[in-house]
Formats: structure tokens, sequence, C-alpha cells
């Protein structure tokens, strides 16, 4: 079921390491001019190609991520399928107070908010608005009905969703103009249901007011 803790940040799970590895001879050529690593007792089937390597490690600093707008939502595309080899995408949103995002659910992807500044009101599975200040977490797992609402003068949260949903923000959302200002166009309607299709997404109906 869906929740919302509070809690002084993100905790990611690790993995565990089975083996320390000695590498007796690590990079052995390819005939293709490549290099693979090769460990000791390896067979050759097994070898890692650098072209099959991850994705590069990297670190944005403010300002270097990709910046989209939804109205007057400014949306930071930290991590996505394509940087994360398809294990999850991060967005940070600065909104204003009002800002909502109505009720809906999307039945194969699941999302996480995590609250940075200001506050939220949060609607999860048909229960009352809870309040969600700053270090605040709500998980809603696939399927689950939810939405939320700008109480305070502005809000920065994460948003963490699989990759698929992920591109449904960059659809409803536009590039940036110059000097990292709003384009000012607008994403109309028809745009936005055309994304919701697209993206397996089901909209429910307005959130309730504040006092429901």
């Amino acid at each position: 079921m869906s929740a919302i803790v509070d809690g002084q940040g993100i905790i990611a799970t690790a993995g565990l390491l089975h083996d320390i590895l000695r590498l007796e001879s690590p990079f052995v050529p390819e005939a293709n001019g490549s290099h693979s690593v090769e460990f000791p007792g390896e067979s050759p089937m097994s070898k890692v190609s650098s072209e099959d390597a991850a994705p590069a490690a990297y670190l944005y600093v403010p300002g270097d991520a990709e910046l989209r707008w939804s109205g007057d939502t400014r949306t930071y595309f930290l991590a996505t399928g394509e940087t994360t080899d398809g294990a999850f995408c991060l967005v940070e949103e600065t909104a204003g107070r009002g800002e909502t995002v109505p009720l809906h659910r999307h039945p194969r992807d699941l999302e996480s908010i995590y609250v940075i500044e200001g506050e939220l009101t949060v609607f999860l599975d048909g229960a009352p608005g809870q309040r969600a200040s700053a270090a605040a977490f709500a998980h809603i797992p696939a399927g689950s009905a939810h939405g939320f609402r700008v109480v305070s003068e502005t809000a920065r949260y994460l948003l963490i969703t699989t990759p698929n949903h992920g591109e449904f923000y960059r659809a409803i959302s536009l590039p940036t103009g110059p000097g990292g200002e709003r384009s000012g166009q607008s994403i109309d309607e028809e745009t936005i249901m055309k994304a919701c299709q697209a993206y397996d997404i089901e909209y429910i109906g307005p959130l309730p007011p504040e006092d429901a």
C-alpha cells in the first residue's frame, strides 16, 4: 500500500560483493582493437568487453542537468533510462502554490516523492490528503491512485520512477528557452491526453479540496 514516511534522507539499498578479485593480467586485447577484462580461471565466453560497458559515471552540479518546463513547473532530469542503463529515472521539480497533479494511476510504473523544500498535500489510494513537508517521503506502487498539490509558496521535490514513466514527464514538458527561462509556449490538453494514452496513465479526476 502507499505510504508517506518522515526521514532525513533517502536510503538506498546496496548490493553485496561476493568476492575480492585479484587480477593477474586484467586487460586482454581483442582482435577488433577493443579490450576486455579477464579474471583468473575465467573462460573466454565470460569476458566483459569494453564495448558492452554500462553507461559512464557522471556528476551534475546545479545547472548541468537537462531543464524542461511544464507550465510554471521547472523540471531537471537528473537521471534517465539512458544514463542509468534502464534502471530508473530521477527528476527534481520546483512548483508554485496551487500547482496540482490530479488523481491518476499508472498500472505498470511505480513512483516515489521526496520533499526537499516547501510543503505538499499528498492524496494516496482514496485516503484524505496528508501534509508532506521537507524530508517527507511517499511511495506509490504501480496501480495506486494518487495526486498532490503544492500548498506552500513554492515547493521543491524529487520524483523517482521508472524510465518509461520518466519519458511521460518529458512528453508533457517543453525545452527551456534562452537563459533557462520558459519558452513562452504551453502544453495543450490534447498533447497531454495523447501522452497519457501512450504511457498508460489513467486519469481519475481532480483533487479533493484542502478542507475535505
